[in-house]
């Protein structure tokens, strides 16, 4: 049996993560101690070190985890038809879903309003950015190989400011949501942002990547 399907690996894991956020939400990420972690987690430094080198591995590991599986929710596959997705579980394209991101969000509401706030929101927002970009540069890859109408080429601006303009619009949005206590329902807010995306389609396809599913 691999150590990782070890179900005390799993249980001693998952520990860890629920004692990091638990602190996160009172202390800084430098002020966090292995021994707090321990501590809190009911597991030995023995134990943390068995998987992880140091807090900075255990932080960085930790934080690569909660965003895969997000995106592993959230990504849905389509393939184009006549400029309608049609989805399916081998589509060509890779999509974000909005309905299934404002889901899990709201789902997972105070692990994300930890992450998304102080010291940790830099950390983590690195980590979605970069994922997110991945995603965005691939569905325009995608949509070149299929020969699907694009019109990026066509705005003035350059891909890198393209993109975070979109990846950061979203994530503020997000971010801004939970501040206020989901005051407003996963649906309408996927609505909300789909209404704002149609904006820009016509010029901008990079919003494509964002669908209602």
């Amino acid at each position: 049996m691999k150590q990782e399907a070890d179900p005390r690996v799993i249980k001693t894991k998952q520990n860890l993560r629920a004692a990091l956020i638990a602190l996160m939400a009172d202390h800084r990420l430098d002020d966090i101690s292995v021994q707090q972690l321990t501590q809190q987690a009911h597991v030995t430094r023995g134990a943390f070190y068995l998987h992880y080198k140091n807090k900075s591995d255990f932080i960085d590991r930790t934080f690569v985890e909660i965003e895969h599986e997000f995106f592993s929710w959230v990504v849905v596959s389509a393939n184009d038809n006549n400029g309608e997705w049609e989805f399916e579980e081998d589509g060509n394209f890779d999509l974000f879903s909005l309905n299934r991101a404002f889901d899990y969000f709201a789902e997972h509401q105070q692990l994300f309003m930890v992450l998304f706030q102080g010291e940790a929101r830099n950390a983590f927002m690195a980590v979605v950015f970069n994922r997110m970009t991945e995603l965005l540069t691939h569905f325009q890859d995608t949509s070149r190989q299929f020969n699907r109408e694009t019109y990026v080429d066509e705005v003035n601006v350059p891909v890198e400011i393209a993109q975070s303009y979109i990846i950061y619009a979203l994530l503020g949005v997000i971010q801004q949501w939970l501040q206020d206590g989901v005051k407003y329902t996963p649906h309408y807010m996927t609505q909300c942002c789909d209404t704002l995306n149609g904006m820009f389609s016509k010029k901008f396809t990079y919003v494509d990547f964002f669908c209602c599913h």
